[in-house]
């Protein structure tokens, strides 16, 4: 389930800006949640395209187009189950 929220966070590596996570399972490192795709803390450009969404390019974190992140962020609230298939 949903255990916390933040407008924006960095990475476990501290190299990218993670907008809207919604963090439902913790690691050894830090969190897996949901969250816009990432952007470069150096520059700004974004880690991977929306066309690329779905390929292997996460650390184990659900990235999103930021339409969808958005969603996710208004519709989460702490305590929502999250189902893995």
């Amino acid at each position: 389930k949903v255990y916390s929220k933040s407008e924006i966070t960095t990475a476990w590596n501290g190299k990218a800006f993670l907008k809207l996570m919604v963090r439902w399972m913790k690691t050894d490192i830090g969190a897996i949640g949901f969250h816009q795709i990432p952007v470069h803390r150096d520059d700004g450009t974004v880690y991977q395209t929306e066309e690329e969404l779905g390929t292997r390019l996460s650390g184990g974190c659900q990235r999103q187009a930021k339409e969808d992140a958005e969603f996710l962020w208004k519709f989460a609230k702490i305590g929502t189950p999250v189902v893995v298939i």
